[in-house]
């Protein structure tokens, strides 16, 4: 099993500056905490169809969940729709999304553009 970290390149976060910057030094020690709740592929409901929505950085959930079906060998219908904010060209890993298409037969994927700001103070 390997473990995939998404990291925004988010100036005011600590711990992207430093990895950005090229501060961490390897072997270096990182606490990490979560995942935090039940995110799963239920495989007992495999033969209904799937719906994944990934708003602007959340694809790396959604991408484990999807490669899990094509490994599987899922014939689900799948239906991928990513949001992503207007200011940009298309999502950080629009091109891996579409990707999917040419391996996977009852996939589809639509990218939205969303007006929101990502580093905006709820």
């Amino acid at each position: 099993m390997a473990l995939e970290f998404y990291i925004r390149n988010n100036k005011p976060d600590t711990f992207a500056r430093t990895i950005f910057n090229k501060s961490l030094k390897v072997k270096s020690k990182v606490a990490l905490k979560g995942p935090k709740g039940n995110f799963v592929l239920k495989e007992a409901f495999s033969a209904l169809p799937m719906l994944f929505i990934a708003w602007d950085g959340g694809f790396a959930s959604i991408r484990s969940l999807v490669e899990h079906a094509f490994l599987l060998q899922m014939l689900n219908l799948m239906n991928f729709y990513w949001a992503y904010p207007a200011t940009e060209s298309a999502p950080y890993l629009d091109n891996h999304a579409k990707f999917w298409q040419t391996m996977i037969d009852k996939y589809t994927y639509h990218s939205i553009a969303c007006e929101f700001d990502r580093y905006q103070k709820k």
